[in-house]
């Protein structure tokens, strides 16, 4: 998948994965593999929105319009963000309402 095709997918976090946050940044425990994972506090914060309810598009709207930068941009940041977070496996797609 391409990774701006990644923004027109509604993703939740893992079941299998637990996380906490620690000064700002989630410390995120993958069960399965035993594998911990430290997000900085961008990628914490779209972490904390990947609740399945939103595509990655629509949570760049909110946070665009929420920090007054340019959707373009947060966009690409985003689409980084949730590559990253599929490859470790900490994210799926939600399923279709």
């Amino acid at each position: 998948m391409a990774e701006l095709d990644r923004l027109a997918v509604r993703w939740e976090r893992r079941a299998s994965v637990h996380a906490v946050e620690l000064d700002g940044e989630a410390v995120v425990y993958d069960s399965p593999s035993g594998r911990l994972h430290v997000l900085n506090p961008s990628a914490t914060l779209v972490w904390k929105c990947l609740d399945g309810a939103v595509t990655g598009a629509e949570l760049a709207i909110e946070l665009s319009e929420a920090f007054e930068v340019d959707r373009e941009a947060m966009e690409r940041q985003i689409a980084d963000v949730l590559t990253t977070l599929v490859a470790e496996d900490l994210i799926v797609r939600a399923p279709d309402h």
